[in-house]
């Protein structure tokens, strides 16, 4: 398969009808398969493939959970016979271990002041580590501190979670390699765009959310500092896009390498990092950090003309994966026009949103023709 072009539908982790949840491994059906291949009907033999796609947020539920219901996705893939593109991540959420995160908190789960060595900062002083941040996912919501990609301690987590999870998808590999549609590290990999902190955002942690801010990410403090220091990247100064990419790209190196321990092939492995999300106070990612020996690059694309692109696609002459990609507007031309620059995988962000969409499910299938 890795030959062949592939168009996948990525299923959100949000309650809904057939939705997948790591939470309750038991959600995890072929019945979701088998909607999206109904819905879409694609021809026999073609040289574009129809598949699923879910992220696995490992930090976030127990890994026991997880791993079922990787288990299960692969009995579903099986018995429809769909592939499936398995997103591991374990930096957006780690609700899970509170023992790493919780250095703030007296009265919550896990504290130890010790964990401010795992989260991030917005300076280059400790006591500048963050206790709160914000993601806008269609609205702002409150979340964790990012962690310290750079921290030994969560990085044995991400090895501790991988060693379970692993075993699993490379058995899957070797057994249906037509089914495995690869595995994906990093989901806009970034210390700070995924969970951005506003100026005095601590003294917001107390405080009804009412409260909050609602600038958005392009007003925010740059965060990576902690990992900075740790990696020894820079060490004064507002931290800079160079700084920010060496952070995601030895993160994302550390994960690959784990992978191929554990017998994933390097050209079966897919990386997702972040370009853009310049602050008011420095940062930036140039989207370099996704483009890695022997694996094919990644990057989100949510704008209309593809060519908005063209700095990140120049770094992936040999390919590339469109590995979130929106679901409005999904014309015949703009998913034709995204596939003639060299694009390996089309990874429609969420299937859920589109499920009911005449319109686009047509070009969905003419696409696949």
């Amino acid at each position: 398969m890795p030959e062949k072009t592939i168009l996948a539908m990525h299923k959100t982790d949000n309650p809904c009808r057939l939705g997948w949840n790591c939470g309750s491994p038991a959600t995890f059906t072929a019945d979701a398969l088998r909607e999206i291949r109904d819905a879409i009907r694609p021809p026999d033999n073609s040289s574009r493939i129809l598949a699923a796609a879910y992220t696995y947020s490992y930090a976030r539920y127990p890994i026991a959970d997880v791993a079922e219901s990787i288990r299960n996705t692969i009995r579903a893939a099986r018995e429809i016979q769909m592939p499936v593109i398995f997103h591991l991540d374990g930096v957006n959420w780690w609700n899970a271990h509170p023992e790493l995160w919780n250095w703030f908190d007296p009265a919550m789960p896990g504290y130890d002041p010790a964990n401010i060595r795992n989260v991030e900062r917005y300076d280059w002083q400790e006591d500048t580590a963050v206790q709160i941040a914000w993601r806008n996912w269609g609205s702002q919501i409150r979340v964790l501190p990012p962690p310290n990609l750079a921290s030994p301690a969560f990085l044995q987590l991400q090895y501790d979670c991988l060693d379970v999870l692993l075993p699993l998808l490379k058995d899957f590999a070797e057994t249906d390699p037509d089914l495995f549609g690869g595995l994906v590290f990093g989901w806009e990999l970034s210390p700070y765009v995924q969970a951005y902190y506003y100026k005095s955002g601590n003294t917001f942690r107390t405080a009804s959310t009412a409260e909050d801010p609602q600038d958005g990410a392009s007003e925010s403090i740059a965060l990576g500092y902690a990992a900075a220091a740790t990696l020894a990247l820079q060490n004064e100064g507002v931290i800079t896009e160079q700084t920010i990419d060496g952070i995601c790209t030895w993160y994302l190196d550390r994960l690959i390498e784990h992978a191929c321990i554990h017998g994933i092939p390097r050209e079966r492995i897919i990386t997702h990092s972040y370009w853009g999300g310049e602050t008011k106070r420095g940062g930036g990612h140039s989207g370099t950090a996704s483009v890695r020996p022997g694996v094919l690059p990644g990057w989100s694309f949510y704008g209309g003309n593809i060519h908005e692109m063209d700095r990140q696609l120049a770094m992936a002459p040999d390919g590339w994966a469109l590995i979130e990609c929106r679901p409005w507007d999904l014309t015949l031309s703009f998913l034709r026009s995204v596939y003639e620059t060299g694009c390996r995988i089309v990874n429609i962000f969420n299937w859920e949103s589109i499920r009911e969409d005449t319109k686009t499910l047509q070009a969905l299938q003419t696409i696949l023709q």
